[in-house]
């Protein structure tokens, strides 16, 4: 069983807000997930003055809390920054996405999206999670994981600027602004393989912040037998 691409949401263009306060009102958006064996991707960007920790930003999908599976300060200036967060078996239909903050004031520019995915593993989800980041000393901004054929590769790219598509398939992209190192954002992905790359060039040059965040997101098996058990074998089940 391969991973196969299920659904963007809102859309090609994401969402997000120039000046919000997402401690005050959170970002929402509905995202429509179908299919078996599911999983609910979504990366968000940030742009602004404030100081974030990881563990500032929060996102649930239908009230249900997601897991930050990458996080990457652009630059590695502690500010502008961008992350992935993922839920396994998101409830199907279309149900809403919120990102907000606990942290009692968060403000700045935000870009975010959501993409789902089926015939994914039900027990781990994802695995090998990586990011890269620059404050101006390269460009194009470019990030590898390692990944299988059959599996799928989720990337996140903040910066300052972009170029108009990464070399892998972008599924959103929100271009808001150049007032700070994070004010644009895009989600990609890619068909798994040994070692899949991510590439984008800066439209700004060597001048713009960038960071970039990625992992693999594992296929479920479609075997029904147990790893050291091949079909024409007996299992005996033994209760008590």
């Amino acid at each position: 069983m391969a991973v196969e691409f299920d659904a963007v949401g809102p859309n090609s263009s994401g969402t997000g807000g120039t000046g919000v306060n997402i401690s005050v009102t959170p970002i929402n958006w509905n995202h429509t997930c179908s299919g078996t064996n599911g999983l609910l991707v979504v990366c968000v960007t940030y742009g602004g003055g404030d100081y974030p920790t990881s563990s500032d930003f929060s996102v649930t999908y239908n009230g249900i809390p997601m897991l930050q599976g990458a996080f990457q300060y652009n630059a590695n200036d502690g500010t502008d920054c961008a992350m992935l967060f993922y839920l396994i078996a998101p409830a199907s239909g279309t149900n809403q996405v919120s990102l907000f903050s606990n942290s009692g004031f968060l403000y700045g520019d935000f870009q975010c999206g959501s993409v789902s995915y089926t015939g994914v593993d039900q027990i781990t989800g994802i695995r090998n999670a990586v990011s890269n980041a620059s404050s101006g000393g390269s460009s194009p901004a470019t990030l590898t994981v390692s990944s299988a054929v059959g599996n799928m590769v989720a990337f996140g790219l903040g910066s300052g600027a972009f170029s108009g598509t990464s070399n892998q398939t972008d599924r959103w992209q929100f271009n808001q602004n150049g007032d700070t190192g994070g004010s644009n954002g895009l989600q990609s992905d890619a068909p798994g393989a040994p070692s899949v790359s991510f590439s984008d060039s800066i439209s700004g040059g060597a001048g713009d912040y960038w960071g970039i965040v990625g992992f693999d997101i594992i296929a479920a098996s479609s075997s029904i037998y147990p790893s050291d058990m091949t079909p024409g074998c007996n299992l005996v089940i033994e209760i008590g």
